[in-house]
C-alpha cells in the first residue's frame, strides 16, 4: 500500500491526496501529469536555490539554510518519486530498446552522482555553516550546483521524459 493511499485512509478528516501513477495503472493522461509534476518540482527546486543565493547576496546568512533544507526535502522526495515512478517503468518499458535503456540509464547514474555531490554540499555547509570566512567558497559551489542541475534538467525534459512518454 502507498503511503498516501494509507494516509487517504486511515486519518479521518484528512485532505484526500492523489496517488501518484504506478506503472500498471499508466495511461497516456497520467504520464502527462506526471511528467509535469516533475516539471513543476524542478521549477521549484531551481527557486530554493535562487532564494539561497539571494539571501546570500544580501548577507542574511541565516536564511540560506532554510532554502536549502527546502531544497533538500522537495529534491530528496522527486529522486525517490522518479526512482519508483519513472525509471522502475522505464527499465520495463524499454526491455527491448538497448539504445534506450542505455540512455535511461546514462541518465539514472548522472543523477545519483549530482544527488550526492548536492547531499555533500549541503552536509558541509550544515556543518560548518556560512558566514563572512565562507560567503565566496559557498557562493562558487552553489553557482556550481545550480548550472549543473538546470542543465541536468533541462536535458531530463527535452530526452528522458519522451522515453517515457513514448
Amino acid at each position: 500500500m502507498l503511503a498516501l493511499d494509507w494516509i487517504n485512509q486511515h486519518l479521518p478528516g484528512s485532505k484526500k491526496v492523489a496517488t501518484p501513477p504506478l506503472f500498471k495503472e499508466r495511461g497516456q493522461d497520467k504520464s502527462c501529469a506526471l511528467i509535469q509534476k516533475f516539471k513543476r518540482e524542478h521549477l521549484e527546486l531551481m527557486d530554493f536555490l535562487s532564494e539561497a543565493n539571494m539571501a546570500l547576496g544580501r548577507y542574511e546568512y541565516w536564511n540560506v539554510p532554510l532554502s536549502l533544507e527546502r531544497f533538500r526535502t522537495v529534491m530528496e522526495a522527486h529522486l525517490l518519486d522518479e526512482n519508483v515512478n519513472l525509471y522502475w517503468c522505464l527499465e520495463d518499458r524499454l526491455i527491448r530498446n538497448p539504445d534506450g535503456m542505455k540512455v535511461m540509464r546514462e541518465f539514472r547514474r548522472e543523477m545519483l552522482a549530482i544527488g550526492r555531490s548536492v547531499r555533500e554540499f549541503i552536509r558541509k555547509y550544515r556543518t560548518e555553516g556560512i558566514g563572512t570566512d565562507n560567503h565566496k567558497d559557498f557562493e562558487r559551489e552553489l553557482h556550481d550546483i545550480r548550472n549543473t542541475l538546470a542543465a541536468r534538467l533541462e536535458r531530463e525534459e527535452q530526452q528522458l521524459y519522451v522515453l517515457y512518454r513514448a
